[in-house]
């Protein structure tokens, strides 16, 4: 109110020197006003057309970032995806291999069936074949007996014989004569558990397939992806055309320079093939010979923004009209209204000494109500009905980390990190009406300035005099007693030990896991799992070294995301594998056999390694009832991997093995 007086004076001023006979004339200050108002409206226009001219240059930079990356995403997402795909091919070949390499005496007939089952569940191949160390075909997918025919001059073969650790080989493209299609050859080596070579196994792969992960990208009309060997053989590309395929990219910059300098990047004005201006991603893959590339012509990224520059146009032209129309409408509102403000100024002041001293009374009663909160020990925070925080006393910034400047005008629910949590207080006029405005105490979860998490005790109350509802919370952390009944429920799940499930926590955790399993038709395995000759560790190395062994082997199953591991007792645990068939199972029990095998424990003075042994059954059979009768045959199958030797595991499914 005071600024108000001020500027009524300040206007009223130039009025009253036109009547001493030094001061300007009224047609001179007129002129003066209106050269100020022609000024600034030019200055307001130029303004407006920079703005338009930067958002329009914004535009078309935005344009290009999205573009980028949109390349940069798309590039990555294919080349997981092509990983992904060549994954599976990979642990095909590699259990073909295993299969045959393990079981040498396998027959001819035996080695067909197993690459037609193989064949079945393997995704886009046209075949599967096993050759001897010679390079004469030993089996196919296709027929049986094998054609007589050696591939011993292949590149998928002689890569396999060239190196004993070449993992997957990715071919370039072949052209399948019979079926008239591209296939991508792949191959694995072929060894005994001596090393010994015994031949290579190869999958053909559906150049189709490969294309499908290109075409899973959605993009823009324009875009362009393809997939290549590191070499510069293209495997797929997006949009397909023969020329893609038969074209030398090896010579290109991509293949010949950058690949050589960053695993990946993104790059303007055709970097990556040479060709017309154009945006341009790559990645390429750490575990296999893939790049994928992403790419899109500058001028199909412009198009649209040419339509936007129009439009800036237009606007900018009509924007200018309407200011200056504006400007000669407020210029004439602004002389009728400056006769009204030297009528003003004389009551502002007598309004100006009014408000002065009310203002004063307001600031003692203002200081009293705060003096009361800032003394109080706990949090105190004062809403209104809109549950906008009006007041925030001295407790409640130690508590909530904010200043009381940050905190006022924001909402009460910025302090609670769930948004439904503020539903549950009673800040609004129904609970008034409807409940007693004391003692309404809820509990919630809290939020501090640095994001830690606690939780308080708010009880709220309610104050309504003459004008609206205000609401007050008077709040407590109660983070310790909440700490201590976390701890309670956890010692009374857990295993002081190891720090895994009790039994019974476990126990009620695992038929959890049965229900749903049955519900949805979804496979789970159990494991009962104990370490070997724990009584003679515990006799000769003395109890303390016994727990340190069962510490480290509770560590070493915590592996799997997911999976329910819990301590039975002893040396006994019990594993939930949850969406686990009895293959999987198998899989991961000869993992966990190999890293317990490898676990050292030291107590100080001995090192000492262990080993377990393993009973696994599956809840896929018929007569799965209870966790009690499936826990009895883990039980057994245990048992029996103990008498077979110890170190090393034995599956039992209802009656059979």
């Amino acid at each position: 109110m005071p600024d108000m007086t001020r500027r009524a004076v300040s206007v009223a001023l130039p009025r009253n020197l036109l009547d001493t006979p030094y001061g300007p004339s009224a047609e001179a200050i007129r002129m003066k006003i209106a050269y100020r108002w022609i000024a600034a409206v030019i200055a307001i226009i130029f303004v407006v057309d920079l703005q338009l001219h930067l958002l329009a240059r914004e535009s078309l930079d935005q344009l290009g970032i999205q573009a980028a990356a949109t390349l940069k995403v798309s590039s990555n997402v294919v080349l997981r995806r092509a990983e992904q795909l060549f994954d599976t091919y990979d642990r095909t070949l590699s259990g073909l291999s295993e299969v045959v390499g393990i079981r040498a005496g396998l027959t001819k007939l035996e080695i067909h069936r197993l690459l037609v089952r193989r064949h079945a569940i393997t995704p886009d191949v046209h075949w599967l074949l096993v050759t001897r160390a010679d390079g004469q075909l030993a089996a196919t997918s296709l027929s049986f007996p094998a054609p007589d025919l050696n591939i011993s001059h292949r590149e998928y073969y002689t890569a396999q014989t060239d190196s004993w650790d070449a993992g997957l080989y990715i071919g370039p493209p072949l052209v399948d004569m019979r079926r008239a299609r591209r296939f991508v050859p792949t191959s694995r080596r072929i060894t005994n558990d001596g090393g010994l070579f015994l031949g290579v196994a190869v999958a053909a792969v559906d150049q189709a397939g490969l294309a499908n992960i290109l075409s899973a990208q959605a993009l823009p009309e324009g875009y362009v992806l393809r997939l290549f060997l590191r070499g510069g053989a293209a495997l797929a590309c997006l949009p397909d055309s023969e020329d893609c395929y038969t074209r030398d990219w090896s010579k290109t910059p991509l293949f010949s320079g950058l690949l050589d300098r960053a695993a990946e990047g993104d790059f303007r004005g055709g970097a990556l093939f040479g060709d017309e201006s154009a945006l341009g991603a790559y990645a390429s893959s750490a575990k296999y010979p893939l790049v994928v590339t992403a790419t899109v012509s500058e001028s199909q990224v412009l198009a649209p923004w040419r339509q936007i520059a129009r439009r800036y146009v237009a606007i900018g032209i009509s924007s200018n009209l309407a200011l200056i129309l504006i400007a000669v409408f407020a210029y004439r509102q602004f002389q009728r209204r400056r006769k009204a403000v030297d009528a003003l100024a004389e009551a502002n002041i007598h309004l100006e000494e009014r408000v002065a001293a009310r203002t004063n009374e307001l600031r003692l009663s203002e200081a009293r109500a705060r003096l009361f909160m800032n003394t109080a020990t706990d949090a105190v925070v004062v809403c209104d009905q809109e549950k906008k925080i009006v007041e925030f006393n001295m407790a409640a910034e130690q508590m909530f980390g904010y200043s009381a400047g940050e905190a006022l005008g924001r909402s009460l629910g910025f302090l609670l990190p769930e948004p439904e949590a503020i539903e549950d207080l009673p800040v609004n006029r129904a609970t008034v009406a409807d409940e007693s405005p004391i003692l309404q105490t809820r509990e919630l979860k809290a939020q501090s300035k640095d994001g830690r998490e606690f939780f308080i005790e708010a009880t709220v109350g309610c104050t309504e005099n003459a004008g609206p509802a205000l609401f007050v919370c008077v709040i407590r952390d109660i983070s310790d007693r909440k700490a201590t009944e976390e701890e309670m429920r956890r010692l009374a799940t857990t295993d002081a030990l190891t720090g895994v499930l009790n039994r019974g926590a476990w126990t009620r955790r695992t038929e959890e896991l049965i229900a749903n399993a049955r519900r949805y038709g979804r496979p789970l395995t159990l494991m009962s799992l104990d370490a070997d000759k724990f009584k003679h560790i515990n006799d000769t190395y003395g109890h303390p070294t016994g727990d340190l062994v069962l510490k480290a082997l509770a560590k070493v199953l915590n592996v799997r995301a997911g999976d329910i591991v819990g301590r039975l007792g002893g040396e006994e645990f019990g594993i939930t594998l949850p969406e686990t068939d009895a293959e999987g199972a198998q899989e991961f029990a000869r993992r966990l056999l190999g890293q317990i095998r490898q676990c050292r424990v030291s107590d100080g003075e001995h090192t000492l390694s262990f080993t377990v042994s393993i009973g696994l059954t599956s809840f896929d059979c018929a007569g799965d009832d209870s966790l009690e009768a499936a826990l009895k045959r883990a039980d057994r199958a245990l048992y029996v991997a103990k008498e077979r030797g110890r170190d090393q595991f034995v599956r039992l499914d209802g009656d059979c093995v």
